[in-house]
């Protein structure tokens, strides 16, 4: 059983325009409306695992560092990530879930392709996610030198 369950998607949901309820585009499968899905999958997360923890991540801005050009899209497939992030935060509240709200921290991860981490993406994410969940108590940790040292060396 695990101790904290961190979910972290929706992505593939907000650029292939599975619906929000706002709108009438719809991705397929049995349910097409994000919130319905997302809720599910968090019900059957709290069923399965009754003791754990979990944190629900909104969706945030990428950019690729090795094309400066690029340029994110906050509205795509005709639905603005901010419908989808307003989702996540209404249905995780709904469930008894905490928030991990990247979007709203305004943390940028770089990415290959716009939507897929690098390693330095990856880096970003999870000291974004730590910050929230230890608060004041990790502070210390994630801001010293060596951390970011590490965290940001040459792969």
């Amino acid at each position: 059983m695990p101790d904290v369950i961190i979910v972290f998607l929706g992505v593939n949901d907000w650029a292939s325009g599975a619906r929000t309820g706002d709108e009438t585009r719809i991705l397929g499968g049995e349910s097409g409306d994000f919130d319905i899905a997302y809720g599910l999958m968090l019900g059957k997360l709290k069923t399965n695992y009754p003791d754990s923890e979990i944190w629900c991540c909104t969706l945030t801005e990428t950019y690729i560092s090795k094309r400066p050009d690029f340029k994110f899209p906050h509205k795509y497939a005709g639905v603005y990530i901010e419908d989808y992030n307003d989702i996540i935060r209404r249905v995780a509240r709904e469930n008894e879930c905490n928030v991990v709200d990247l979007y709203g921290n305004k943390v940028s991860y770089d990415t290959m392709d716009g939507s897929h981490p690098t390693c330095r993406g990856m880096d970003a994410i999870a000291i974004a996610i730590i910050r929230t969940m230890g608060g004041t108590e990790v502070k210390q940790f994630i801001d010293c030198e060596d951390l970011l040292r590490i965290c940001w060396r040459k792969r």
